[in-house]
């Protein structure tokens, strides 16, 4: 799960410092504008859920956490084009908030869960029927982990979001 976690702020860090033309970022904030108008608790648990649930497709699961990170960090990089503040905030601080702790615990579970089942199948291609059902269970006991950890963030994300939108 580290090594996961690790993988995907690396490859958030490159999305987020990657160079960008004022067109790209333009188009990637009018992208993100138009998906968050009228952003509420549940649209929040969405937009995390439905990717950390592909994080756990065996191999492909890796390949959508990282265009995750790196989609997520090109994001960062594309306001702080149009705004100097961000320019002088370092990328991976974004992720000391509670909320981006929980998401990157289950990102760093989806993702680590998905490279496992590959080396489970790899390692067990002879004997898979035996210890399926164990793995299995494992693996939904881990989607159900992650599902909670990602509502309580989006709660989370959001009550902070209405106490700053109120201040």
């Amino acid at each position: 799960m580290g090594v996961a976690i690790a993988a995907f702020l690396i490859t958030f860090q490159i999305g987020a410092t990657v160079l960008l033309s004022t067109e790209q970022a333009e188009n990637i904030k009018k992208e993100l504008s138009q998906r968050n108008a009228g952003i509420n608790q549940l649209a929040i648990f969405s937009n995390n859920i439905l990717p950390s649930l592909e994080m756990f497709i065996p191999a492909a699961g890796v390949g959508v956490g990282m265009y995750s990170a790196y989609s997520t960090g090109q994001a960062l990089n594309a306001f702080s084009v149009f705004n100097p503040i961000f320019k002088s905030i370092f990328p991976l601080s974004v992720f000391l908030t509670p909320f981006a702790i929980m998401e990157l615990i289950a990102y760093g579970l989806a993702i680590s869960r998905s490279g496992m089942i590959v080396h489970y199948l790899i390692a067990n291609r002879k004997k898979i029927s035996e210890s399926w059902k164990k793995f299995s269970f494992h693996t939904a006991i881990e989607i159900g982990i992650v599902v909670l950890i990602l509502f309580i963030g989006s709660v989370v994300e959001w009550q902070i979001l209405l106490t700053r939108h109120h201040s």
